[in-house]
């Protein structure tokens, strides 16, 4: 093969890495879009139409992340064996466009426990072989910016599909505004169908060992991430803290958008920063946003609850994009599918125990205390990491 040719190929490679980026990112964004068309009406639905309470809610929603938490371990895993992502990409998506528009049919809570069940049991399908593909697609030059477009146009339909059920509710009704979900999600699939490419070469032999995987640095990787996610703390608490410092609900709501237009804002730019700065450099100062955005949220100022919610947009832009761009570097390529379903599993293991553990401290000391938990864990979470930086430098 000439030069000419050579570059020839390798400039077309990065063209269908780069479309593959923004296709996956527009299925994401239509998808969440479908997904929050659902939620933003869900927990009204299930009290005024079903009849079913606060403990039903809690259920569904348990038992939904539950699935979800386990399956991202073993799609990832899977993929890799397989060689191939969008297959199961395809599947985990295809399974949640046809699957959320049958809560309209629903005539008791344990139908919608059923449906929202077999919705993130395509989450759980999709996640890490999406998260996979994505890192396949690009060089480690660009990934930064390539996780923190898919970051910005995810949450980006995070803020649009909320929006329209904000519309269509009062217009046309629960169920209806259900059935129309399938509009938007049935679109990602199709975009995602027809525009992303595989891009991994046929793996020759039998698949690596998924032990492969836990290579010291990813080892480290891991304690630091499980360590950060017990500290991590859902909005809803957020949306408390900001009723207490004397804002309304109706504010409080509004503002949990403003903190999404944030974070699909600043999701490239942080990208940006962890290709300039190295991904781990720069999911330090996204650990460091978490610090700070707890010990502005524990202050009892009316208006540090704004700026707590700014805060919290740019610490999820930052920390949830750089987490997912960082790790491609610490694995072997061919186990890239198990390593983000690891990822993932970890998350999950310890979002679930630290909200409870955020939950009780804020009811029984109250949010300063709650708050102050945070952001210790966050500063602690910090060690693991600026180890592996150092050991990153001297290799």
């Amino acid at each position: 093969m000439s030069k000419e040719e050579l570059l020839e190929s390798v400039s077309e490679e990065e063209a269908v890495g780069r479309r593959n980026v923004v296709a996956m990112g527009v299925t994401s964004l239509l998808t969440d879009v479908s997904t929050e068309m659902v939620l933003a009406g869900l927990p009204f639905f299930i009290t005024e139409e079903l009849g079913g309470g606060m403990a039903a809610l809690g259920a569904i929603e348990g038992a939904a992340e539950l699935t979800a938490s386990a399956l991202k371990a073993v799609s990832g895993r899977i993929s890799d064996i397989m060689g191939r992502r969008k297959p199961l990409a395809l599947l985990g998506y295809s399974l949640s466009a046809v699957l959320k528009p049958l809560m309209a049919l629903a005539t008791s809570w344990l139908h919608v426990l059923a449906v929202r069940v077999g919705d993130r049991i395509g989450k759980g399908v999709r996640t890490s072989p999406r998260d996979a593909l994505i890192a396949d697609s690009v060089g480690e030059e660009f990934r930064g910016r390539a996780f923190g477009i898919h970051r910005a146009m995810d949450t980006a339909g995070a803020v649009v599909g909320p929006l329209l059920a904000l519309a269509l509710i009062p217009r046309v009704g629960f169920r209806v505004t259900f059935a129309a979900s399938a509009v938007p999600g049935l679109a990602g699939v199709l975009v995602l169908a027809s525009l992303v490419k595989e891009v991994r070469k046929a793996r020759e032999g039998p698949p690596p060992p998924a032990k492969g995987t836990l290579t010291p640095e990813f080892r480290l990787y891991l304690v630091s991430i499980s360590l950060f996610s017990l500290g991590q703390f859902s909005y809803a608490f957020l949306l408390s803290r900001l009723v207490e410092l004397g804002w309304s609900r109706e504010t409080a709501i509004a503002l949990y958008t403003a903190s999404n237009v944030v974070y699909s804002a600043m999701a490239i730019p942080a990208g940006g920063l962890g290709d300039r700065l190295g991904k781990l450099n720069a999911l330090a100062l996204g650990y460091l946003s978490l610090t700070a955005t707890s010990i502005i949220a524990a202050t009892g100022s009316r208006w540090t609850g704004p700026a707590a919610v700014v805060a919290f947009g740019v610490y999820m832009a930052l920390v949830d994009t750089l987490e997912r761009a960082a790790l491609p570097a610490l694995i072997p390529a061919e186990l890239r599918g198990t390593a983000y379903g690891a990822f993932h599993a970890a998350k999950g293991a310890s979002t679930l125990p630290g909200n409870l553990a955020f939950g009780l401290l804020y009811d029984r000391y109250g949010a300063p205390t709650a708050f102050g938990f945070s952001a210790c864990l966050s500063m602690v979470s910090l060690a693991p990491l600026l180890i592996l930086i150092a050991k990153k430098r001297s290799s």
